[in-house]
């Protein structure tokens, strides 16, 4: 069931200025946890906290799943719920859904918070994890099953469990010391023979991450060998719990944002619903960035002002050189960005890699330098100076192939994160390199053949 069409977030927020939080609240607990926390993520703060407070503890922590996917916006309400409710609302939540819930809370009601939980000290330690790590990804609600166990004790197990199962096609198997040694599937729990020990049944030493396991390495394992669900162990390879598949989509989409934004100079955490403020906080540093690199290749335009001045009609080429540049980087740069982030570009091929890429980018200069060329001939005339356009684009190019796989892999070489300024280095290498290579050529040909 979802909610009708004629109903929308404003609607709902005047409901509830006009005292209906409570029946709004209950047609929400019909809806999906997914749509409904999408419906109160686009409500203003007030409304949020009113709808929260008329539900109960249980409807509240299925919700919380989905609201920390929207960021800190949508938990902000929370704070605003009396301590006790938390406290119930959070016991009845998975502790790693908890864990990322109160990473996005105030500090002091965090603390409080964990200090009232029933397993606080498991939140204590996800907690502690670094929150793009497989520590903090890891779903700690989940059943283990003893290697010595027979079949039918291995099904009792399950039938008297409290824990859901229902996301697992099979279940992970440890020694006596808590070590994840294997796994077995529900079919085969359901076809072997009942006195058949699960060691003799279980795929042995299945696919497992540590803890410290980065989140984007999660993803790619997971996508590689087509798994639903990954193990996560401690150093001693004690099983913590497994990622599944819903919270590994979660992190491709939200790395995929991020590197997108980044490239442009933007932060994944602005949305349209950031305020002015707060985005120009999150903006303005990168623009100032690209304004000093701008500089770059203005000065590089300056050191030819005599030239320029001597065939005024440069200026209208030099748009023409540093904008097909800069478009071929942003490309090189995307997909070098985009292939170091799933580990398709390393050291161990970037020199393939760049080959590659700067055969691309001398192909691409020939052809647009030849039609810049010819084109620029029609209209003005001159033919050495179109000869210098060509040239220019050409060279421009293939500096562009080059420096698009070079500069991400520098950047991430001395850790810094390729997809944040690659782009604007780039750029400003495509205009240095085509301004100055255009200009030069154009002041040779000026000193010799007296233009």
């Amino acid at each position: 069931m979802t909610l009708p069409e004629t109903i929308d977030a404003e609607q709902l927020a005047d409901r509830v200025a006009a005292g209906d939080a409570a029946a709004v609240a209950v047609e929400l607990r019909e809806q999906q946890p997914a749509d409904a926390a999408e419906v109160i993520n686009e409500l203003p703060e007030h409304a949020r906290a009113e709808i929260l407070s008329h539900l109960s503890a249980r409807d509240v922590s299925h919700l919380l799943e989905y609201l920390v996917r929207h960021g800190e916006r949508a938990l902000t309400p929370l704070a605003r719920l009396p301590g006790g409710s938390l406290t119930a609302i959070f016991n009845r939540t998975p502790l790693g859904t908890a864990a990322r819930v109160l990473r996005e809370m105030p500090r002091e009601l965090r603390s409080e918070i964990v200090d009232s939980l029933a397993e606080r000290d498991i939140v204590r330690n996800l907690l502690a994890q670094d929150e793009e790590t497989a520590g903090a990804l890891v779903t700690t609600d989940f059943l283990a099953l003893r290697e010595r166990m027979t079949v039918m004790q291995a099904q009792a197990t399950i039938r008297t469990s409290e824990i859901l199962t229902r996301r697992l096609s099979h279940v992970y198997v440890v020694d006596n010391d808590d070590r994840l040694v294997g796994s077995v599937s529900f079919r085969q729990l359901l076809l072997s023979p009942q006195n058949l020990d699960l060691g003799r049944i279980m795929r042995r030493d299945p696919i497992s991450v540590f803890a410290g396991t980065d989140q984007e390495e999660c993803a790619r394992i997971m996508e590689r060998y087509r798994l639903d669900t990954l193990p996560t162990v401690d150093a001693e390879g004690r099983l913590l719990g497994f990622i599944d598949l819903p919270e590994v989509l979660r992190i491709a989409e939200g790395e995929a944002t991020e590197d997108m934004y980044m490239i442009v100079g933007l932060s994944a955490e602005e949305s349209v619903n950031t305020s002015i403020a707060r985005s120009v906080r999150l903006r303005m540093p990168w623009l100032l960035v690209n304004l000093v690199t701008a500089f770059a290749a203005a000065a590089v335009v300056g050191m030819f002002e005599s030239t320029i001045a001597r065939a005024a009609i440069l200026a209208a080429f030099l748009p023409i050189v540093g904008g097909q540049g800069g478009n071929a980087i942003i490309q090189t740069v995307t997909i070098a960005v985009r292939s170091i982030a799933l580990g398709e570009l390393t050291l161990r091929n970037a020199r393939q890699v760049l080959v590659k890429e700067t055969m691309l980018g001398l192909t691409h200069g020939a052809a647009m330098g030849v039609v810049a060329a010819v084109a620029v001939f029609l209209w003005s005339q001159e033919l050495i100076l179109s000869i210098a356009l060509g040239v220019a684009m050409v060279i421009n190019m293939l500096v562009a192939g080059a420096a698009g796989v070079l500069i991400p892999l520098i950047l991430r070489r001395f850790g810094v994160d390729p997809a944040l300024a690659a782009g604007i280095f780039g750029t400003t290498v495509t205009d240095v390199v085509g301004f100055g290579v255009l200009l030069a050529l154009a002041a040779v040909s000026i000193g010799v053949l007296g233009l």
